[in-house]
């Protein structure tokens, strides 16, 4: 794509982490806490491997998807087996605008990974330096409030874009366990190595 709809649409781009952003801040007031990057013990195990995206649909005026998201989980007899359960399939295959940058044309799909069609996001959560020393804002069952933020919430980077992988098995916007079930690079990153 090239020309002023090119500009346009890479400008969007970074236009969308404001909205998403505000959706954070809006779930920090509401819960106390910005949402895990990514859930397995949060909330007593009730969303299993559900990223930070997905937390924050009532704030991004996605109601309806959140409602369907938790009724697929409260039916689930087996959650932590990830394809396991029919209602969580027609959501990974739900575009979100707002977690799709407009000049990657392969987000938000959806697209068939492994059978199922799958659709993704274009931002990532900052998890910190890494998965494992949890010095970031979204990571595997955070629940970082901004108080916790010692250097100021002006320096501070919740969520950045990258886009999906080439072979689209990563960057999903709804569900998944990553590399070592952590999360990254799924729903959440450090920086680039």
């Amino acid at each position: 794509m090239k020309g002023p709809g090119a500009a346009a649409a890479r400008a969007a781009c970074p236009n969308n982490l404001k909205p998403l952003g505000l959706a954070l801040h809006n779930y920090h007031h509401t819960a106390g806490a910005l949402p895990p990057g990514l859930s397995v013990q949060t909330d007593r195990g009730r969303f299993p491997y559900l990223g930070w995206p997905a937390r924050v649909l009532p704030q991004i005026d996605q109601d309806s998807v959140w409602r369907a998201v938790e009724a697929a989980f409260a039916s689930d007899p087996a959650p932590l087996t990830f394809y396991g359960h029919a209602p969580h399939l027609p959501l990974l295959a739900t575009p979100v605008a707002w977690f799709a940058c407009p000049s990657d044309g392969r987000v938000p799909g959806p697209v068939t990974v492994g059978g199922n069609p799958v659709t993704f996001t274009s931002y990532l959560g900052v998890e910190g330096s890494d998965q494992f020393r949890k010095d970031g804002m979204l990571y595997l069952d955070s629940s970082v409030r901004l108080t916790h933020v010692t250097d100021g919430t002006s320096q501070m980077l919740l969520v950045g874009e990258r886009p999906p992988s080439a072979d689209f098995r990563l960057v999903w916007w709804y569900r998944g366990w990553g590399r070592r079930r952590t999360g990254p690079p799924r729903c959440c990153s450090g920086p680039a190595s």
